[in-house]
């Protein structure tokens, strides 16, 4: 099935001093808004051509699929055309800007340079860096590619949201508040994903440091929920879930890092269902650092791990993951955190 999927990973450059030493040592890995090497396969360029391969080391997308970050450098107004093929894996391709440390796609593509492979013909809206991530449609696959840019058609270019539906199809979304529960339903006048699942929209306003959980109850189909922003006319996506109330219902919780309106889309996981749902918005604040459960390691031990936007935000915008330690007085400690997204 093919989902229209983003990722925000946050780049990280540098510790923050947020615990102290005692028998327990609690270590909080925050970020750089200003540092970029999520970005490091290289810039691209009109007329140039990258390889590369997609490899079980690369960063992972929240649908557990690998993808690689290029460049290109461009100019308001220019249309460029991005292909991304590969006989390895079923491509997918999104180009987006970063904007400190989010990455939010200006249009994404499946099979549009046939095949497998994968096509963007876009204006670009202003000078400046932007950021071409390729990746695989399924999870797990790996293998050689290429992506080239060209000079583009302004006449190929689909007007579209980053949901597969076009946004003139885009519905003004229903205003839910703290402690409501509302009655929906999926219906077949309901605009479609490119997946031709139907969705519903709703919003609501929230502050820095609020803790948003959305939750989202059907009997009549399985739940897929997500939270974005609508900013100029198109859906940003921010986080998902697909069965996280347990059976077939969907639930997020999401610490909120900036002032704003922020966006619900009410979806069913599979294509062509309707039915009647629910969906419940509750607000609070959202628990101190001190409250995490943190994440016991031992010496010699490596624990994977995974930033998201669900994780603790601190200061400077950037999400943090905790963990602790046992220690003894004149240990001596070597800390080593490595990853590929950031």
């Amino acid at each position: 099935m093919t989902r229209t999927h983003t990722c925000r990973p946050a780049p990280l450059t540098r510790f923050a001093p947020v615990g102290r030493l005692a028998v327990l040592l609690a270590l909080v890995f925050a970020a750089s808004g200003s540092a970029r090497p999520l970005l490091g396969q290289g810039e691209l360029r009109i007329g140039h051509t990258g390889s590369g391969a997609l490899s079980m080391m690369d960063p992972m997308m929240d649908d557990s699929s690998h993808y690689d970050m290029w460049t290109y450098r461009g100019k308001a107004g220019e249309t460029i055309k991005v292909t991304l093929t590969s006989d390895a894996f079923d491509s997918y391709l999104s180009v987006g800007r970063m904007e400190g440390n989010d990455f939010h796609e200006l249009d994404s593509d499946d099979d549009g340079a046939g095949g497998t492979n994968s096509k963007v013909v876009l204006q670009l809206p202003d000078d400046g860096e932007y950021a071409v991530r390729v990746n695989s449609l399924t999870a797990g696959e790996t293998g050689a590619y290429t992506v080239a840019v060209e000079q583009g058609d302004p006449s190929e270019i689909e007007t579209s949201d980053n949901t597969g539906s076009s946004a003139s199809a885009l519905p003004e979304p229903t205003a839910i508040h703290a402690g409501q529960t509302l009655n929906g339903d999926l219906a077949d006048t309901d605009p479609t994903m490119d997946d031709t699942s139907h969705y519903d929209l709703y919003s609501f306003n929230a502050k820095r440091g609020q803790q948003a959980t959305i939750t989202m109850r059907s009997a009549a189909f399985d739940s897929y929920l997500t939270l974005g922003r609508l900013e100029n006319g198109r859906f940003n996506y921010l986080q998902n879930d697909d069965d996280g109330a347990g059976g077939e219902d969907a639930k997020i919780v999401a610490r909120i890092s900036q002032d704003g309106q922020y966006a619900i889309r009410a979806n069913s996981l599979f294509s062509n269902v309707s039915g009647a749902y629910t969906i419940r918005l509750e607000m609070g604040v959202a628990p101190p650092l001190e409250a995490m459960n943190p994440t016991s390691i031992h010496y010699g031990q490596t624990v994977s791990g995974e930033l998201t936007i669900s994780d603790y935000t601190i200061e400077d915008d950037t999400h943090a993951d905790l963990y602790k330690f046992t220690g003894k007085m004149g240990d001596k400690l070597v800390i080593t955190m490595k990853a590929g997204a950031f």
